[in-house]
């Protein structure tokens, strides 16, 4: 009898080994069935990402080519064509020479010994931000002064910004907005000769007059205002 009890005792243990070892078994293909979906659905995620980004890359290449097609086609002039344009102060900068400087000239690549040729640059600075700096300079030939803007390269995510800005401004040809003369590509920046204000901005001023006259702050209006209409009626002539 006790000889009994005990092979039953062995068979249901044995039995119930048997049993764990299939509910082990059992647990890990489900594990593996998951861990293989699971990889499945990350390879399919990482590969729309990838197509999405060489979408993105191919798009960005054939928006940069007609870009660069449209401004070897108008050689980055500005397109007059509204009354205002016939005025002298816009013909002369416009057709050519302005204090003897070139205005609206694309150059191609060139180095800071050309520059330091061209300008005598100072070392202070009239302004700094985290993509360009803004230095002072003269014209060694005519003795302008200029401000000089140089946007650090690396910061620049996009080549197409710093066209955009170039053409923008060469359009920008009004008493009241400052004027870009130049631009020249250096190894680690690119430089735009802009005119030289040196009156300061209008927050410094505000807050060392603290308040203005009437009269003073119409006439700070009346070109801030002229500037603005400027700009809106030209705006449908800016490619996009």
């Amino acid at each position: 009898m006790q000889r009994e009890s005990q092979d039953s005792y062995v068979r249901r243990r044995d039995d119930l080994e048997k049993l764990e070892m299939e509910r082990r078994k059992q647990l890990e293909t489900e594990l593996q069935s998951r861990k293989l979906q699971h990889d499945a659905q990350l390879k399919q995620e990482w590969d729309r990402k990838k197509l999405q980004e060489e979408k993105e890359r191919l798009q960005k290449l054939a928006q940069q080519r007609n870009h660069q097609q449209h401004r070897q086609h108008h050689h980055y002039q500005v397109a007059t064509s509204s009354e205002d344009d016939n005025s002298p102060r816009l013909k002369q900068r416009s057709t050519g020479q302005m204090d003897g400087i070139r205005s609206h000239t694309y150059l191609p690549r060139t180095d800071m010994k050309k520059m330091e040729r061209n300008f005598e640059i100072f070392p202070d600075l009239l302004g700094s931000g985290n993509f360009a700096d803004v230095r002072r300079a003269v014209n060694r030939e005519s003795g302008q002064e200029v401000a000089l803007k140089l946007i650090k390269k690396s910061k620049v995510q996009d080549r197409l910004h710093v066209d955009n800005e170039i053409g923008l401004m060469q359009r920008c040809n009004h008493k009241n907005i400052c004027q870009l003369y130049q631009f020249f590509e250096l190894p680690k920046s690119f430089c735009l000769v802009l005119e030289y204000v040196n009156g300061g901005d209008l927050f410094d001023a505000i807050r060392e007059a603290k308040r203005f006259t009437e009269v003073d702050a119409g006439k700070i209006i009346k070109d801030v205002v002229a500037a603005l209409v400027f700009l809106h009626d030209r705006q449908t002539k800016i490619p996009k």
